[in-house]
């Protein structure tokens, strides 16, 4: 998979196992990961264009810019902090 690394990296304020972190999301990789595991409820719509844009950079139809675009639709979507 490619990674597809963010420039510049999106940082984000999440709830993970119920401690309060700033997490520097790198890349559409790490970006999946997070939609998938750590993702509050709120926010559906963004979250799965966000999760179909990191997918497609995988696997090299789409540019890591468009994924950190959607990512941080997603994030506002979901109203999670983001530091951009």
């Amino acid at each position: 998979m490619n990674r597809g690394y963010f420039s510049p990296p999106v940082t984000v304020a999440l709830l993970i196992d119920r401690v309060g972190v700033y997490r520097n999301v790198l890349s559409a990789e790490e970006a999946a990961r997070l939609l998938v595991g750590y993702w509050p409820k709120k926010g559906r719509a963004k979250r799965f264009a966000a999760m179909r844009a990191c997918l497609e950079v995988g696997e090299g139809r789409a540019d890591a810019k468009v994924a950190r675009a959607a990512f941080i639709a997603a994030v506002h979507e979901a109203e999670i902090y983001v530091k951009d």
